[in-house]
């Protein structure tokens, strides 16, 4: 009789739940309704300005989440010309890191280094610089000689620094880029995409941001020759967007030879969110800076990072078998941030994806499903769910009647 008693107690237990239940997709159907007004993340909005820009290749990132906000070619296998700096420079930063060279270190200018043609540092034959000389020539000045020097002081030769090169930019995951040069020179097997550029900006902010600020600075002087960075974009110092927030661009490298006409990978910010361009190809250097512009205020104009949900945020509770608890309370682990565009909303279909029971023991944390967003067919953002507490097991009369009782339902199944 008592464990009849029991059975009857969870049979009740069982409605209440699938009352609950009820409750449940009331809550998640309005959920949904919130996310469909609200929310509309990773989703591009057309521009038909942007489709007209004078370039073989363009993108538009947001650097704390990579989501892509406009793109042209981005795919596109292309030469970066002096862009390649940047993974240079990657290189050398990590050899600062770990201790092989430092900024202090005198490195001879080689005869290779000083007769490379192209962009110069103005570098005197046989003449000692410090590393840190040679990044400020190569990143400001954009100086092939300088470029040469430092991969011959860290790796030995430029052939065996450009293998760190590829490596680096496999394991950052470009895997439509090969680099066959420090400089950007013309060569058959020298190309990366703009996806890939973007993949490698966002690691040189996140990974090196005591060496960024570099990126920034609108003249050098080596030699006693004065020469300004060619990124115009610096000298943009009154740009807003349409709230009145300041965009600030403080980055971070332009490119240019005859085959791969004139590019930029350039960088701004305002005080909520930081946004990358890529522009490849353009015509002439006032086409990069005005595509890339035009980009720049796009993204800032269009879009705005928010909070979705903090960390630990309830969205349902899940039905617990042989469990000290009934049920376990189902949310979001850590805060969900996204870009969102600030007019236009698009629709957006929520699906939660949910187990509808568990059985005891859940570890609080434990993966119980995701929120599913979906635009014109496509996942464009899941969201991960986790249980917000533990559930023990329960004792041996809650393991006997949920058996018990799980059987018993499952003649109904």
């Amino acid at each position: 009789m008592v464990v009849l008693s029991l059975i009857n107690k969870k049979y009740l237990d069982s409605v209440s739940v699938v009352i609950a239940k009820l409750v449940q997709i009331f809550r998640v159907t309005f959920f949904a309704a919130f996310c469909t007004i609200f929310c509309a993340s990773n989703v591009q909005a057309e521009s038909k300005t942007l489709d007209l820009l004078p370039v073989n290749g363009y993108l538009l990132v947001d650097y704390a989440s990579g989501d892509v906000l406009a793109e042209k070619n981005s795919t596109k296998r292309l030469e970066p010309a002096s862009i390649t700096k940047v993974m240079t420079a990657y290189i050398v930063y990590q050899a600062l890191a770990s201790g092989k060279i430092n900024l202090t270190n005198k490195v001879v200018t080689s005869k290779n280094a000083y007769n490379k043609e192209g962009s110069k540092s103005f570098l005197q034959l046989k003449k000692p610089y410090s590393v840190e000389q040679l990044l400020k020539g190569m990143v400001i000045q954009s100086g092939n000689d300088a470029a040469i020097s430092l991969a011959e002081k860290v790796a030995g030769s430029e052939a065996a620094f450009v293998h760190l090169m590829n490596e680096q930019a496999q394991r950052l995951g470009m895997k439509d880029t090969s680099f066959a040069n420090v400089t950007g020179l013309p060569n058959p097997g020298h190309y990366t995409t703009a996806a890939d550029l973007a993949i490698l900006a966002r690691a040189m902010i996140r990974d090196f941001p005591q060496h960024y600020k570099l990126y920034s600075e609108r003249s050098y002087t080596l030699e006693g020759i004065v020469q300004e960075n060619r990124n115009q974009l610096l000298r943009q110092t009154n740009l807003q967007n349409e709230d009145g927030q300041r965009i600030l661009i403080d980055g971070m490298k332009t490119g240019h030879t005859n085959a791969a006409g004139y590019c930029l990978l350039a960088s701004g910010r305002t005080e909520d969110m930081r946004l990358i361009s890529i522009v490849l190809g353009a015509g002439s250097d006032v086409q990069r800076t005005n595509s890339s512009l035009e980009l720049l205020k796009y993204g800032f104009n269009n879009f705005k990072s928010r909070e979705l949900f903090p960390a630990e945020y309830f969205v349902s509770e899940v039905k617990v078998w042989k469990g000290d608890k009934n049920e376990v309370a189902v949310g979001t682990q850590n805060s969900v941030n996204a870009i969102l565009p600030t007019k236009n909303l698009s629709d957006i279909k929520t699906n939660l994806v949910l187990a509808t029971e568990m059985q005891a023991p859940i570890k609080k944390g434990q993966s119980m499903g995701s929120i599913e967003m979906i635009y014109k067919d496509k996942l464009i953002l899941e969201i991960p769910l986790v249980a917000l507490e533990s559930v023990d097991q329960g004792g041996i009369l809650s393991l006997l009647t949920d058996s018990l009782l799980q059987k018993f339902l499952g003649l109904f199944n």
